[in-house]
């Protein structure tokens, strides 16, 4: 028994690899839990596997498309048996003119005459399996398609097109500049000979899928000036300042002026300079996430203190207002909570210096 378990692990990386990966049908129970457990789950895959063995081959039978998820066809086997469009889905390319990947796996993937064609998802596999003919004898795909690159593409002579502007931007931004962004060399396609660089992931996908929107787009005559990185340390004192904390400061103070904060027995001054101080520690990006929480609760504490004083008197006005201003309330007539705030007020301690 030991011998057995031992070659079990040796070879069961190997095996959850291959079936996982090449066949898609390795699956795993909790064989921690009661037998009736395992045989219930064992039984469910299993009647799964067979009916959808079987729907497979009566569609088959038939001549007509058959989806191919989980009846344990190798992914080689489909890969070198895939339709005129490859990879792409052909739903998403003859009804919306997209070119689409579907998932490396079979969960969308049909078999039609000998072939197989994949689909993007779920809605797509069930309008293919309806009509498969429409998309069989349909347009090919376009003689040239997009094809994601790195840097290393851009060997002299070659040049990025449009001089390294976002065409995705260039085509779908606000009228003006605003729409001029360069791209990032992390983002490069290569389509029908040239390189077009992208500002970003969603933008280069948007290409990828309908690149011919694109592709043909120039360059205004009147062009922004060129973006030149100069490194922040290097800037005189204001410029420094404005590259580096201006924002926060902004926020801050703005803040600063909706809150308006008074601390009790300090003066408007002090009180404004904690409050920055504990804002800027709870918003600042560099620290980690515990220290940025500890100083935004620090700043709702100190927050409520300065309010205290206002809603004492503001409390104490509603339960008597016909009587002389902050005379004696007798118990019985206090607004709630009242007394916790007067609480609050007398227990509270210099809470700046526990900071």
């Amino acid at each position: 028994m030991s011998e057995r378990d031992a070659i079990h692990e040796q070879n069961a990386v190997a095996l959850r690899k291959m079936y996982s990966e090449t066949y898609v049908n390795w699956i795993e129970i909790n064989g921690g839990k009661n037998k009736w457990y395992v045989k219930n789950e064992l039984v469910r895959y299993l009647e799964g596997a067979t009916m959808r063995r079987q729907n497979y081959t009566d569609l088959k039978t038939r001549g007509m498309a058959a989806p191919v998820h989980g009846i344990g066809i190798s992914i080689p086997y489909i890969q070198e048996h895939l339709s005129k469009f490859g990879e792409y889905c052909p739903v998403q390319l003859l009804d919306k003119c997209a070119l689409t990947m579907g998932p490396f796996d079979t969960s969308f993937t049909a078999e039609y005459d000998g072939m197989f064609y994949k689909m993007l998802e779920r809605e797509d596999l069930q309008v293919f399996l309806q009509n498969p003919q429409k998309y069989v004898f349909g347009p090919d795909l376009p003689d040239s398609l997009p094809k994601r690159v790195n840097r290393s593409a851009l060997v002299f002579p070659r040049q990025l097109e449009l001089q390294g502007y976002c065409p995705v931007t260039l085509a779908e931004g606000p009228p003006g500049f605003d729409s001029i962004i360069p791209g990032d060399l992390e983002f490069l396609v290569e389509y029908e000979g040239r390189i077009f660089c992208f500002t970003s992931e969603e933008k280069l996908a948007q290409f990828m899928r309908t690149p011919w929107c694109f592709a043909g787009l120039e360059l205004p005559a009147k062009l922004p000036p060129k973006r030149v990185d100069i490194p922040v340390a290097g800037l005189p004192l204001i410029g420094y300042l404005e590259q580096s904390v201006a924002r926060a400061l902004i926020d801050a103070l703005e803040q600063l002026g909706k809150a308006r904060p008074k601390y009790p027995y300090k003066t408007l001054s002090r009180s404004a300079a904690e409050y920055l101080g504990l804002y800027l520690r709870g918003k600042n990006p560099k620290s980690k996430d515990w220290v940025r929480e500890k100083y935004a609760k620090k700043l709702i504490k100190y927050t409520n203190h300065c309010y205290l004083i206002t809603e004492i008197s503001d409390m104490a006005r509603g339960s008597a207002p016909n009587e002389v201003p902050f005379s004696f309330i007798p118990e019985e007539a206090r607004l709630p909570l009242l007394d916790t705030k007067l609480k609050q007020f007398f227990d509270m301690p210099d809470f700046m210096l526990s900071l």
